[in-house]
């Protein structure tokens, strides 16, 4: 919600996301989207945004993150999270019958933007967390040590809980 709009972003398998203005509960969306948003090499694969500091964040699985405005529907940035795990200063055992990782590829698979700019997303297959500035600087890497399936980002952007196959609630900092 942002001054009495309310908006919906919807990221898609043909690379674009679309941002939809919700309106009355009598026709709760319009029928044209307000912008139509472009970048990805592939699929989209999670949408986060942030009315208050005007940003929509969407990860790929072409291993972009894509900074738009939210209001003006205005390209921002490109993010690319490193291609190999040597740029990144870590190890990570690749089975070579995984297309994604040696093509370069790497999916992020959940995202999320605080008020104070900063990006965190999660990659499944590495077991990986990251924590970026909007201007696309790589603040912190940690490894998860397992796959995570739930995420919950604080109300303050500083804390998220994560859960995953360990069966534990784990708070993070940002």
């Amino acid at each position: 919600t942002d001054y009495g709009k309310t908006w919906l972003v919807t990221g898609s398998r043909d690379c674009t996301l679309m941002v939809w203005e919700v309106a009355s509960r009598d026709a709760p969306v319009r029928s044209q989207p307000v912008h139509l948003l472009y970048g990805h090499d592939d699929a989209v694969t999670c949408v986060a945004i942030n009315a208050e500091i005007d940003v929509v964040v969407s990860g790929s699985d072409d291993g972009t993150i894509i900074v738009h405005s939210l209001r003006s529907g205005s390209y921002v940035r490109s993010i690319v999270i490193g291609s190999t795990t040597s740029e990144l200063g870590i190890r990570v055992q690749q089975n070579p019958s995984d297309k994604a990782k040696l093509s370069g590829k790497r999916r992020i698979n959940w995202l999320s933007v605080t008020r104070e700019g900063l990006i965190v997303l999660y990659l499944m297959e590495e077991h990986l967390l990251f924590t970026y500035s909007l201007n696309g600087r790589m603040i912190a890497m940690k490894d998860a040590r397992e796959r995570l399936f739930a995420f919950h980002m604080s109300h303050d952007g500083h804390v998220f809980l994560s859960g995953g196959e360990n069966c534990l609630v784990i708070m993070r900092w940002v």
